[in-house]
């Protein structure tokens, strides 16, 4: 029988806690103790399965950050359980029904060779036949150009998508670091294809290159990575940022990561400490938010690299697609004031009915 094909990944010993697989026995668990390792993907299942966690990405220094990125076994993808609008820890059933495969669904992809494998989260009822959890397809080799793994990951999104007619709402398995996971337990395991190699890295690159990032470039290829120039803000802006926070922003909850968190943090770790307090107020007025980093919103500001894209621009146009009716509620409290007109171009020239 042939050898089967070894994969660079990242694996943890440091979650597991009470049994929880994403419970972490110490907070920097987050960010360091990740061994690079090259395992099968039986290897790589069996560790998931005894309450170990993994990234996709093999890092070098046991530090789980972008930097440190240095080869990628294959992209990864995962559905997720809706929540429920009025109590963020309970699942939407009834939603769920039309947003996520069901099992039999997932089972079809892995008999098609759309998928390697793939096994449901923690937050799964496995006697409902709805899906939530990790979906992992191989590659013939590894990537070594980090450069190119949002598009190669995009693709493997849309590919799954195609196959279930249903939107990946959080495509956290578009990041290099930012994905990893653990598992449950064994019966968890929806199926897995050890020898099965879906992608050949270099067809996959390319269909990427022509499909994705061809079409997207300044959302695919490489950035400088210094980061953002500080430039003074008025007081005017100082206090709609601290409302916005305070009072106009919903609550951080499951689905907001990319659209308000990553914004949020990067703005607020540009100005630091000036919004130090209000961002960590607002982290911390979402239970779920609050526990998805750690329990500590303090921490979860000062982790990471530095943003080369952090902007009051960038923030406030997350806020619009999130609150799109934040600037009527601002004025209805305050009146309209000179400093709005950094927030909406449209506005200047208008005469001034309130100082605030």
């Amino acid at each position: 029988m042939a050898e089967q094909q070894k994969y660079p990944v990242s694996i943890s010993h440091g979650f597991n806690k009470d049994d929880v697989p994403k419970r972490p026995y110490s907070s920097m668990a987050y960010l360091t103790g990740w061994e690079p390792v090259s395992l099968t993907l039986e290897e790589l299942i069996d560790h998931a399965m005894n309450g170990g966690a993994w990234s996709q990405t093999q890092f070098k220094d046991g530090e789980r950050n972008n930097n440190n990125a240095q080869l990628i076994g294959f992209p990864v993808a995962e559905y997720d359980l809706p929540k429920c609008e009025e109590d963020k820890e309970s699942v939407d059933w009834d939603r769920a029904r039309t947003t996520c495969p069901s099992t039999e669904m997932v089972k079809d992809m892995l008999s098609d060779g759309t998928i390697a494998a793939a096994y449901g989260s923690q937050s799964s009822d496995l006697s409902t036949g709805i899906f939530s959890g990790r979906l992992i397809p191989t590659m013939s080799e590894a990537l070594t150009d980090m450069s190119l793994y949002r598009g190669i990951a995009e693709v493997f999104h849309r590919d799954i998508e195609a196959f279930t007619g249903l939107e990946i709402k959080d495509r956290c398995g578009l990041g290099v670091a930012r994905w990893w996971a653990g598992a449950p337990s064994r019966q968890y395991l929806t199926g897995i294809r050890p020898d099965l190699i879906v992608y050949e890295t270099s067809a996959l690159i390319e269909r990427a290159k022509a499909e994705v990032i061809a079409k997207e470039p300044h959302k695919y290829l490489p950035r400088q990575t210094a980061p953002t120039e500080r430039t003074p803000l008025s007081k005017a802006t100082v206090r709609v940022i601290r409302w916005l926070f305070s009072e106009g922003l919903p609550p951080p909850d499951a689905e907001s990561f990319q659209q308000l968190v990553s914004p949020a943090k990067a703005l607020a770790r540009l100005y630091s400490p000036m919004f130090d307090e209000d961002f960590c107020d607002w982290i911390s007025s979402s239970a779920y938010r609050l526990k998805s980093v750690g329990g500590s919103a303090e921490r979860f500001l000062a982790s990471g690299q530095q943003f080369d894209c952090a902007s009051v621009g960038w923030f406030i146009r997350r806020v619009d697609d999130a609150a799109p009716t934040w600037r009527q509620e601002f004025e209805e409290t305050f009146g309209y004031g000179p400093g709005l007109d950094n927030f909406n171009p449209n506005l200047r020239g208008r005469v001034v009915a309130a100082d605030f």
